[in-house]
């Protein structure tokens, strides 16, 4: 069993990269990886009336005031659980089977967009996530609420090397389709066979030009800018994965 002083400290990345573990709250996304990554769960602390639903894991029972000094909700949910962060996640090595349909993240440092994204790309079947070393780290608190448990869904690299990624994806025969303002394409117009990745620049700042340059297309998400500037990056990511999804 592990302490309770753990589950506050993983509010640190330093602890996260100590332990290999991060926490997740909610019985939702508790579940959500109990029930489809039940080998990833180290523990759940919980209220005494969730056992019978997690008996057949480690269950650390939990009052309502030991709860509150660790957990990070505002509204309590008596649940929540360490959970084993995948290996090579801060690698620059792909996975043997990388699959078709990925998403590349460059420099989007909300921790709510990038949960988004996340929860996003797995609910479209992407395979995966490339972030840039300036984005929030996929496995913070902020973001794993934001991801509502399909955080494990695929598979998350974060690297400074995240370009050679990319290179190296490119010659594997991916295409890269990246979001601009200036971007030649709409939505609509994409018809790339996969396998694709699709990139997302910061709000702010958009894509960099060390990616832009190697992209085999932009695309740009027409909207009327005299009622809204722009759109938020997980939205125009939404969009995005919606129309690369279909096709299939």
């Amino acid at each position: 069993m592990y302490s309770l002083d753990i589950y506050k400290k993983l509010h640190l990345k330093k602890m996260r990269t100590e332990t290999g573990l991060f926490l997740v709250e909610g019985k939702r996304a508790v579940s959500q990886i109990c029930d489809f990554f039940p080998g990833a769960v180290e523990e759940i602390a919980c209220y005494e009336n969730f056992i019978s639903r997690f008996k057949e894991f480690n269950v650390k029972i939990v009052t309502e005031s030991q709860f509150k000094k660790f957990s990070s909700l505002k509204s309590l949910s008596g649940i929540a659980a360490l959970v084993k962060i995948p290996e090579q996640t801060f690698s620059d090595s792909l996975p043997e089977n990388t699959g078709t349909r990925l998403l590349f993240l460059d420099g989007v440092q909300d921790p709510g967009n990038v949960g988004t994204l996340i929860r996003t790309a797995a609910a479209f079947e992407f395979n995966g996530v490339i972030l840039s070393d300036q984005c929030a780290d996929p496995f913070s608190l902020k973001v794993i609420q934001s991801t509502a448990g399909s955080v494990l869904s695929l598979w998350i690299r974060k690297t400074d090397k995240y370009l050679q990624m990319i290179l190296s994806l490119k010659k594997m025969g991916f295409s890269l389709v990246c979001a601009d303002l200036k971007g030649s394409k709409s939505p609509s117009e994409i018809h790339e066979s996969e396998p694709v990745i699709l990139g997302l620049g910061s709000e702010g700042h958009g894509i960099s030009d060390d990616i832009r340059n190697f992209a085999d297309f932009t695309v740009k998400i027409n909207i009327n800018r005299s009622n809204a500037e722009s759109l938020n990056v997980a939205v125009s990511g939404g969009i995005l994965m919606y129309f690369l999804s279909q096709n299939k």
